[in-house]
Protein backbone atom coordinates (compact mmCIF):
# COMPACT_ATOMS: atom_id res chain seq x y z
CA UNK A 1 0.00 0.00 0.00
CA UNK A 2 2.87 2.51 1.02
CA UNK A 3 4.56 1.68 -2.69
CA UNK A 4 1.73 2.22 -4.24
CA UNK A 5 0.86 5.69 -2.55
CA UNK A 6 4.83 6.73 -3.39
CA UNK A 7 4.59 5.96 -6.85
CA UNK A 8 1.33 8.09 -7.08
CA UNK A 9 2.97 10.80 -5.35
CA UNK A 10 5.88 11.05 -7.39
CA UNK A 11 4.04 10.74 -10.56
CA UNK A 12 2.14 13.73 -9.80
CA UNK A 13 5.32 15.61 -8.91
CA UNK A 14 6.80 14.59 -12.35
CA UNK A 15 3.86 15.69 -14.13
CA UNK A 16 3.71 19.09 -12.70
CA UNK A 17 7.08 19.85 -13.18
CA UNK A 18 7.12 19.10 -16.49
CA UNK A 19 3.43 20.79 -16.79
CA UNK A 20 4.77 24.26 -15.17
CA UNK A 21 8.14 23.80 -17.59
CA UNK A 22 5.73 23.61 -20.72
CA UNK A 23 3.83 26.76 -19.92
CA UNK A 24 6.66 29.52 -20.59
CA UNK A 25 7.01 28.39 -24.10
CA UNK A 26 3.39 28.10 -25.00
CA UNK A 27 2.76 31.37 -23.42
CA UNK A 28 6.39 33.04 -25.22
CA UNK A 29 4.58 31.27 -28.63
CA UNK A 30 0.99 33.01 -28.04
CA UNK A 31 2.98 36.18 -27.87
CA UNK A 32 4.86 36.20 -31.26
CA UNK A 33 3.22 37.86 -33.79
CA UNK A 34 3.73 36.59 -37.54
CA UNK A 35 2.09 38.72 -39.58
CA UNK A 36 3.36 40.09 -42.46
CA UNK A 37 4.14 43.48 -41.07
CA UNK A 38 6.62 41.68 -38.89
CA UNK A 39 9.09 40.93 -41.34
CA UNK A 40 6.62 38.37 -43.40
CA UNK A 41 6.36 37.71 -47.06
CA UNK A 42 6.94 41.64 -48.08
CA UNK A 43 10.47 41.90 -46.00
CA UNK A 44 13.13 40.51 -48.95
CA UNK A 45 12.96 41.42 -52.54
CA UNK A 46 13.92 38.92 -55.34
CA UNK A 47 16.75 40.33 -56.93
CA UNK A 48 17.39 37.08 -59.27
CA UNK A 49 15.93 33.59 -60.94
CA UNK A 50 18.30 31.23 -62.50
CA UNK A 51 17.42 27.39 -63.11
CA UNK A 52 19.21 25.30 -64.34
CA UNK A 53 18.84 21.02 -65.47
CA UNK A 54 21.60 19.26 -63.54
CA UNK A 55 20.27 15.88 -65.59
CA UNK A 56 16.68 14.85 -66.55
CA UNK A 57 14.53 14.89 -63.59
CA UNK A 58 16.24 17.33 -62.05
CA UNK A 59 16.51 20.92 -61.78
CA UNK A 60 18.60 23.38 -59.38
CA UNK A 61 17.13 26.72 -58.70
CA UNK A 62 19.13 29.75 -57.78
CA UNK A 63 17.30 32.50 -56.37
CA UNK A 64 19.21 35.75 -54.53
CA UNK A 65 17.02 37.83 -52.12
CA UNK A 66 17.82 41.30 -50.28
CA UNK A 67 16.03 43.28 -47.88
CA UNK A 68 14.68 47.21 -49.21
CA UNK A 69 17.55 48.68 -47.51
CA UNK A 70 20.35 46.37 -49.60
CA UNK A 71 21.52 45.59 -46.35
CA UNK A 72 20.83 41.98 -46.33
CA UNK A 73 21.54 39.76 -49.06
CA UNK A 74 20.21 35.65 -49.02
CA UNK A 75 21.10 33.25 -51.60
CA UNK A 76 19.10 30.44 -51.93
CA UNK A 77 19.70 26.94 -53.74
CA UNK A 78 17.01 24.46 -54.26
CA UNK A 79 16.81 21.09 -56.21
CA UNK A 80 13.93 19.86 -57.48
CA UNK A 81 13.80 16.18 -58.56
CA UNK A 82 11.49 14.11 -60.36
Amino acid sequence: MKKSLFSRVIAMTVLIIMLVGILPLQLLALSIDYSDSNGGSDYYNVISKKDWDLAPGIKETEIVLNNDAGTRRQVLHTAVMD
